[in-house]
């Protein structure tokens, strides 16, 4: 999912990733890869940002930010990045079925925010699309993902997996731009305060790059 976004933006020196990995994501931007970047909170992976991050003996494939390096091996794609924190973290689902249902959802969610128009230009272009998907097309997801999540603490299995943290960073995007978007699924929304609580994250909000759709 690609989301621009104009941040202010710190960087961590330090290449220690967790498990005893040298590890380090780059990001052009926190909004992109919020999925990677929870799971960069889980596994205390440090983060940079910028392409001026970037050391110049190190070759981006494809171009294009954001990466991960993991003892100097780069994973390019943000919800590569993100399962394979996921993995790491033991947030990817508990079973082989439960991760792939974990993959469905996040590829669920990722199908519809794909739909924004976020590198448009035209703000009256932007807006009137913005204002067609949130209107026409969002209640129908909101709506799906209420039934799969039922009366279930997690989306998937008996504990939290990634697709609960992009469910929860897509639905903050989300709401920036229509604050009542979820006011009709309660348990979405208890969902997004269960996952803020948890620890590691919710330390990660009160540190992450402020952002500006």
């Amino acid at each position: 999912m690609q989301t621009p976004c104009e941040c202010e933006t710190g960087e961590e020196e330090s290449h220690a990733g967790g498990h005893g990995k040298g590890v380090v994501c780059i990001f052009n931007s926190p909004c992109p890869s919020a999925p990677a970047f929870s799971g960069s909170a889980l596994t205390g992976t440090p983060v940079r940002q910028g392409r001026d991050r970037v050391s110049p003996h190190r070759t981006i494939p494809f171009g294009k930010l954001p990466i991960l390096e993991v003892d100097g091996v780069i994973i390019h794609q943000s919800l590569a990045m993100a399962r394979y924190l996921a993995r790491e973290a033991g947030v990817a689902g508990q079973t082989p079925v439960e991760q792939a249902l974990a993959d469905a959802i996040v590829d669920t969610i990722d199908d519809f925010m794909t739909l924004f128009p976020w590198a448009e230009k035209n703000q009256d272009v932007r807006k009137k699309a913005f204002d067609d998907i949130l209107t026409n097309k969002a209640p129908e997801l909101l709506k799906d993902l209420d039934t799969f999540l039922g009366d279930k603490k997690w989306l998937v299995g008996n504990s939290v997996t990634w697709a609960d943290f992009y469910w929860d960073v897509c639905s903050t995007t989300l709401l920036s731009c229509k604050p009542d978007l979820a006011d009709k699924y309660p348990r979405l929304l208890a969902l997004r305060e269960r996952v803020q609580a948890l620890p590691a994250i919710a330390a990660w909000i009160q540190k992450r790059p402020k952002s500006v759709m």
